[in-house]
Parts: structure tokens; C-alpha cells; sequence
């Protein structure tokens, strides 16, 4: 399993850039999985069955329907471990700013400064209309539309899944 992840502030394009990357990969035959990064805890609605499971200590509970599957950890989770229930080529991090894992930095329409970025950044990525007042020395600046550029740098600088740190 090889990890990525695609960092940034709040809209600058996190997500839509996930998902073409994803769309890219998958095209290509490999599987993928993702791990989003919340400043919210998710937690299922207070008084239903499976609210109930986590109350009385189950951890993870598995909510099983008709189209799909969810687990929940009563505690936060690594990496590491939630990976080790997954079988997948990829496994994409959306957020995740601190984490020492190769990353895109995205730019999008965000003004939110940037005093340094993490040391893993392998390239800036911006949008259409968006600048970047000043270039950062060895880091590229990509535009979005370069799916193909972003997508050989997700398999050149991707990780396995060991290195990362707890």
C-alpha cells in the first residue's frame, strides 16, 4: 500500500483534487482508499442501536447496509491501524498538514498565508485564476488541470504504508 496525501487550508481545493486523482488511479486498474481529516468528531446519532454499541464499550462498531459498510472507533485511530483493515494499492490523505507524508499543497482560491510549508511537499498545486505571489524555491507549482503531472508524482513519491510515522 503506497500513501499520499493533499494538504491545504479550508477551500483551496482539497477535495476536487482528490477526486481526480482518484478518478485517475481507479481508471488505471489500482484501488483506492481514502482517510479524510476532521476538526469534528463523527459520531452516530444519539439514542440509535449504534450509538447505543459504542455506549456500552464496542470499539470499532460496523454499521452494515444495503450498499455499504461504516466503522467507527471509539477513539482516534493512526494511520497505521486504520490501514491495516484495508487492502489497497493507494490510500489518499485529504488534510493531514503536520502529518511527514509526501503531499501536494493545494493553493486554490484560499488566501490564507503560508509562512513555510512542511519539508514532504512535493509540489504547490494552484487553480485557474489563483497566483502565488512568490515561488517557493525547490518546490514546483503545478496547475490542477495537469492531472496526469499530479498523478505520476502520486506514484513516484508515494510512501509505503511503514513509513509512516504512529
Amino acid at each position: 500500500m503506497r500513501v499520499f496525501a493533499v494538504s491545504g487550508f479550508s477551500f483551496s481545493g482539497k477535495t476536487f483534487l482528490l477526486e481526480q486523482i482518484i478518478q485517475s488511479l481507479s481508471s488505471e486498474g489500482f484501488t483506492v482508499a481514502t482517510i479524510k481529516s476532521s476538526a469534528e468528531d463523527i459520531i452516530a446519532p444519539k439514542g440509535t442501536d449504534t450509538w447505543r454499541h459504542g455506549m456500552a464499550g464496542a470499539s470499532p462498531t460496523v454499521i452494515t447496509g444495503p450498499n455499504s459498510s461504516t466503522v467507527r472507533f471509539n477513539r482516534r485511530v493512526s494511520i497505521t491501524e486504520v490501514a491495516k483493515v484495508l487492502n489497497v494499492d493507494y490510500l489518499l490523505l485529504e488534510g493531514f498538514k503536520k502529518l511527514e507524508v509526501p503531499k501536494f499543497w493545494c493553493i486554490g482560491e484560499s488566501s490564507e498565508p503560508f509562512e513555510s510549508l512542511p519539508k514532504t511537499v512535493k509540489a504547490i498545486v494552484i487553480w485557474e485564476g489563483s497566483t502565488l505571489d512568490q515561488p517557493v524555491e525547490g518546490i514546483p507549482t503545478i496547475s490542477n488541470a495537469e492531472i496526469g503531472t499530479l498523478v505520476g508524482i502520486v506514484k513516484n513519491e508515494s510512501v509505503g504504508i511503514e513509513s509512516i510515522p504512529e
